[in-house]
């Protein structure tokens, strides 16, 4: 009883610590990734300058579509953007 006891506590060591170094590799690249710096310059300058108006989605719809079916994941999304906001779309 002692000898399986102690093979699932070893598993579950061994399974949380291959979680753990996948983690640690995954989060190095994330950190590299947000050390980068950008080609195009953002603190102002001609490029930003020249877009002053509202940016305005209506009723937007994405779907993936797969071999027999699609999946909808986004139906009527309405988004408007005020000149000056910073906005990130993440999916």
């Amino acid at each position: 009883m002692y000898t399986g006891s102690l093979a699932s506590a070893t598993n579950s060591i061994s399974s949380s610590l291959s979680k753990i170094v996948t983690a640690t590799g995954a989060s190095h690249r994330l950190f590299k990734l947000m050390d980068k710096k950008p080609k195009i310059t953002t603190t102002g300058g001609k490029i930003f300058d020249e877009f002053k108006g509202e940016i305005e989605f209506k009723d937007v719809g994405f779907r993936y579509k797969g071999t027999k079916t699609s999946i909808e994941v986004l139906s009527g999304f309405n988004l408007s953007i005020n000149p000056g906001d910073r906005v990130a779309l993440v999916g």
